[in-house]
């Protein structure tokens, strides 16, 4: 349907109109000009009930369309990864946990042989024989306990040097 606020009102005085026009003011006894009157207020009464009609659909087009918008946003919401709080009370350690490499800690469970040494991860500096170190070398253990409880202890040097 097109948009009926564009429709302009016929020119029922015209030519095109001429016979209907007659057989209304021959039927009803009216003048020329009322017979005029009375078609061009009807039109614009029927035209004004389209128009109204028309702005109502498109109003809940609008509507509609806002309410789908709406539901996308709330959808794309529950999608998106959620923060956790921000705490500023808190702070940020200024040291970073050592940890093993993933090929150590498979061996590990596996209870296969570790060789220790750079190849895991540990710096030189820490387990090497430089004679700079003030503590002593480090003596690396395992036990595994019996078959039935495993537990496995590492001790590696906890002093170091200071930079």
């Amino acid at each position: 349907m097109a948009n009926p606020s564009f429709e302009t009102c016929p020119d029922f005085d015209g030519p095109a109109y001429a016979n209907i026009c007659d057989d209304i003011r021959r039927a009803t006894g009216q003048t020329q000009e009322e017979v005029i009157v009375r078609l061009t207020q009807s039109w614009t009464d029927g035209h004004n009930e389209r128009v109204d009609e028309w702005n109502q659909n498109r109003e809940q087009e609008a509507a509609q369309q806002e309410a789908e918008a709406e539901k996308e946003k709330v959808e794309a919401e529950k999608k998106k990864p959620k923060m956790n709080g921000f705490d500023e009370a808190s702070s940020v350690g200024d040291s970073i946990a050592p940890r093993p490499s993933q090929y150590a800690i498979q061996k590990l469970n596996n209870f296969d042989y570790v060789e220790l040494g750079n190849d895991m991860g540990i710096p030189m500096g820490i387990c090497g024989d430089t004679p700079t170190h003030t503590h002593q070398k480090p003596t690396p253990t395992c036990s595994t306990g019996d078959k039935y409880t495993a537990s496995l202890t590492l001790l590696i040097g906890s002093h170091l040097r200071e930079i």
